[in-house]
């Protein structure tokens, strides 16, 4: 003990003879552990995350395939009542159907996130209420009296955590339901990431009555006992494709079916993809930050040979020589732990947060287990302080310290750059620029996005979401008569201009549909061709500022008479007439619906320019389609602050039933509920990355090179001396560099490829003008500057200096 002690005190005062070589390396491997702690949360979330369900290892959710193999989630009605009847591949299953529900407080409506499921609700999950009972099977009888569970956050910010709250009673869709009991709110679902408030037993017919259109349910299944993942899978599409057959009438297009495990497989594999590749960058910035604290250690060692030559030739063992080199850095690499550590979970709380929250992730994903993390984190610090302490301790090992004294009366040259740093040089380099380019990518991607919805100035517009409750308003009548009202208002008001209504925002974006135009020969599905529609108001060209190339835009009279018509874009026109010339031709978009007439033909405005995904896109007045929520957006003559206020107050004034929510500035909705949010994430996580790769390579490098011009300063002094030109010491000092330098360009061309593949699956619509050759460009670049900086500077110091001041410092 009494050795160890002194070895650690000797430690701290060499420490503090050199303190700005141990500061880089503390600075460099905190950083690394931050960020590979940081993503191993966010791997955690999105990887390895459980619902929190009694056998959740086996609860999937069921999906349908069609012939191309694409899934769906809805099933009719005779649909489900067979599946819960099936018992060879599955032991219990779970409908359910997400609705926004309007809540009556006092005389106005607010939206409910709701959910319809059938009463095995507890039963299937595990989870029983904190308050009352759970559902009971006569809750969903035809005539039982409506109730409802409410979730536990709910109940505290809306209900005051009540404690009578059980046997009051909530006006819900305009009826009056019953509280039976409140869940837990670790209970998300039936569904993760739903951020469902409230739940009703769920009966066809009441769903019918309460949304005027839901006609189908999603299903979970728990797997048998016994049965592996494929096993289950098999028997799941054989089961489907019978019950296909069975019922044709809803079933149209599928021919099979499979689950999707809610443990390991609820987030798309493109998801789960990036979030490993971003994983893997953080290791390899760990390991980067593990190469250069290396490499000061051996630079550090360096300085030090004629030291621990002395020591060794008093007495001193060649393990205490080892072992004071990893006292000194296990010294450095736990304070690296430590402020990494506290790092992290500073990033977890002041930036991840606030992007779960957006993300609306449920409790059981947010958890925050201490000794997950600081397991993690020691685990983390051996690996560092191992790999961080090997390369030195293995050359402390294998110096001939006897020599040392020797060489040191000659040259001091006998230390070389081993081939292990040009290894770890070229990785740095490599990781890099794979990672520069990968953010570089992304940047990309929202600067498509960007320029996709950049026909307006959405920080002067205001929107807000209009919800109507099928009891309060029942019917497509009542609905459009409360929405020409509406529209009356805003023309009405002396404040509000270029306003109007949609049923979607996003350009690249939208509800699909079926269409049969006037050329085919037949109107079945078979021969229908899918098209993105829109539900739009008059007045939205003008302000969305959609060019109209021929025809007209809507008008009022076309939703209070009504008329069957529609606005058509260009790429529509072409596909299917060959033209843009085809005002008065006709289409429908429904199998038993009449004919719509093209009256308009607007420019592209469902795709960038550049891009290969050009959807075929209509606009129909919102008189023609049927809709539920429909969102209303306005620029404002005075106070853009208070549109949203006018907005609300023209709604109430028109009817307090009708329920308002999601007030806020069009950019800001574009953001939570567009890409933008998920892709403003990747971007912001890129840019850190490729920052801190650039800065440990630009350091890795010119700790090299200090090495090396160090190491021949008597040579170099001798030749500059003799007369040697400035470019022959320049390449003798940096060839090897610029070599290592090379080579890690091109793997991280290669690993820029790997990342294109992986980093762009989930944006396919903005892929082509992600595959600008400028980006590329830009990031090698930029990774070139920075080398190039890195291998020179050290270089230049030693051109500029006087050779006979070479040698006297020699």
């Amino acid at each position: 003990m009494k050795q160890l002690i002194s070895v650690l005190r000797f430690a701290l005062r060499q420490m503090a003879k050199s303190p700005a070589s141990y500061l880089l390396c503390i600075a460099v491997l905190a950083g690394a552990m931050s960020m590979v702690t940081s993503m191993f949360a966010l791997t955690r979330v999105v990887l390895y995350s459980r619902v929190p369900y009694e056998g959740s290892d086996r609860v999937a959710r069921l999906q349908n395939l069609n012939e191309r193999r694409e899934t769906g989630s809805g099933w009719g009605f005779k649909s489900w009542r067979a599946i819960s009847r099936q018992r060879d591949a599955f032991e219990d299953s779970l409908a359910f159907f997400r609705f926004s529900s309007t809540l009556l407080v006092g005389d106005r409506t607010r939206p409910l996130q709701s959910c319809f499921v059938s009463t095995n609700l507890s039963e299937f999950t595990g989870f029983s209420p904190i308050l009352g009972r759970a559902f009971e099977e006569g809750d969903a009888r035809p005539g039982a009296a409506p109730v409802i569970l409410l979730g536990e956050r709910f109940w505290r910010e809306s209900c005051g955590e009540r404690s009578d709250i059980v046997g009051s009673c909530l006006l819900v869709n305009g009826v009056s339901r019953t509280v039976v009991g409140v869940l837990p709110e670790a209970f998300d679902g039936p569904v993760p990431l739903t951020e469902i408030q409230a739940w009703m037993p769920l009966d066809p017919d009441g769903l019918l009555a309460e949304t005027g259109w839901g006609d189908y349910v999603g299903v979970l299944v728990k797997v048998r006992s016994g049965l592996t993942r494929e096993e289950a899978r098999k028997g799941t599409d054989a089961f489907v494709a019978s019950l296909a057959r069975q019922y044709p009438d809803e079933n149209p297009d599928t021919v099979g079916g499979t689950l999707r495990f809610v443990n390991g497989e609820y987030f798309d594999g493109a998801t789960r993809a990036v979030f490993r590749t971003l994983f893997l960058a953080a290791i390899l910035i760990l390991l980067m930050a593990c190469g250069i604290a290396a490499g000061q250690m051996t630079a550090r060692y360096s300085t030090r040979t004629l030291e621990l030559a002395v020591r060794s030739a008093l007495g001193a063992s060649r393990w205490q020589i080892v072992l004071q080199m990893i006292v000194e850095f296990t010294l450095v690499s736990t304070v690296a732990a430590i402020l990494g550590f506290l790092l992290s979970r500073a990033i977890s709380v002041c930036y991840l947060a606030d992007y779960f929250q957006e993300f609306k992730l449920p409790a059981f994903m947010m958890d925050r287990r201490s000794w997950v993390y600081g397991g993690f984190t020691v685990g983390v610090l051996v690996v560092v302080t191992f790999l961080s302490t090997l390369v030195p301790a293995l050359r402390a090992t294998r110096t001939n310290l006897s020599a040392v004294l020797h060489d040191s009366t000659r040259t001091g040259s006998s230390l070389r750059v081993t081939r292990l740093s040009h290894l770890v040089v070229i990785w740095q380099v490599a990781t890099a620029g794979a990672v520069l380019s990968g953010g570089l990518m992304i940047g990309n991607v929202i600067r498509t996005y960007s320029r996709m919805n950049s026909r307006y100035d959405a920080s002067r517009y205001v929107c807000a979401t209009i919800s109507f409750s099928e009891r309060d308003h029942p019917g497509n009548a009542a609905k459009l008569e409360r929405v020409n009202r509406i529209m009356n208002e805003f023309e009405r008001h002396p404040q509000l201009c270029n306003y109007g209504m949609t049923n979607e925002l996003f350009d690249s974006y939208g509800w699909r549909t079926s269409v049969w135009t006037d050329g085919a020969a037949s109107r079945d599905r078979a021969s229908a061709q899918n098209a993105v529609i829109r539900v739009v108001s008059p007045g939205y060209f003008e302000a969305m500022n959609v060019p109209i190339l021929l025809g007209r835009g809507f008008e009022k009279e076309d939703n209070t008479i009504p008329r069957r018509v529609a606005v058509v874009t260009d790429t529509f026109a072409r596909k299917w007439w060959g033209t843009t010339d085809v005002l008065g031709r006709t289409f429908r978009f429904e199998e038993n619906g009449g004919d719509l007439s093209i009256v308009g033909v607007t420019t592209d405005v469902f795709g960038s320019d550049g891009t290969r995904l050009r959807p075929p896109g209509f606009f129909v007045p919102y008189s023609v389609a049927p809709w539920h929520d429909i969102i209303l957006f306005s620029s404002s003559r005075g106070d853009i602050a208070r549109t949203g206020e006018i907005l609300e107050k023209i709604v109430s004034d028109v009817d307090p039933r009708i329920c308002v929510s999601n007030v806020m500035p069009l950019d800001e909705y574009r953001r939570l509920f567009g890409s933008g949010l998920y892709m403003y994430f990747l971007f912001s996580i890129l840019v850190v990355f490729a920052a801190g790769a650039l800065v440990m390579a630009a350091t890795g490098l010119f700790g090299v090179i200090s090495f090396t011009v160090n190491m021949r300063k008597r040579d170099t002094g001798i030749r500059m001396a003799l007369g040697a030109s400035a470019a022959h010491i320049l390449l003798l000092n940096t060839r090897a560099a610029l070599w290592d330098a090379a080579i890690g360009t091109m793997l991280a061309v290669m690993g820029s490829m790997v990342l294109r593949v992986i980093m762009l699956r989930g944006f396919d619509e903005f892929l082509p003008d992600t595959e600008s050759w400028t980006v590329y460009a830009a990031s090698y670049a930029i990774l070139l500057c920075v080398v190039l900086a890195a291998i020179l500077l050290p270089v230049w110091r030693l051109l500029h200096a006087e050779p006979g001041e070479v040698l006297r410092d020699e």
